[in-house]
């Protein structure tokens, strides 16, 4: 998927002012559309960068890989043309 590997690579490579909370969606959206279904949690109590991370993963679990890469997709257009 075309677009989904354009967006990742925009994303990642794009530095803005885009919200914590839409990084970890697109976080989690990756990570599931690249990974697959989140393991069980293996962050300590106080790493809270790292609890975010994967309650990010897990709250996508229930998508397909194909599912998550279309919604990275559409997230990342709303971003963009938000941010016009």
């Amino acid at each position: 998927m075309l677009e989904f590997e354009h967006a990742v690579r925009t994303v990642q490579t794009t530095r803005g002012s885009v919200p914590d909370d839409v990084k970890l969606k697109f976080y989690g959206l990756y990570k599931r559309a690249t990974v697959g279904h989140a393991p069980p949690a293996d962050y300590a109590f106080w790493d809270l960068v790292g609890r975010s991370k994967h309650d990010a993963w897990k709250a996508v679990s229930s998508m397909t890989e194909d599912d998550a890469k279309r919604e990275y997709v559409r997230l990342f257009n709303e971003v963009r043309a938000a941010q016009r």
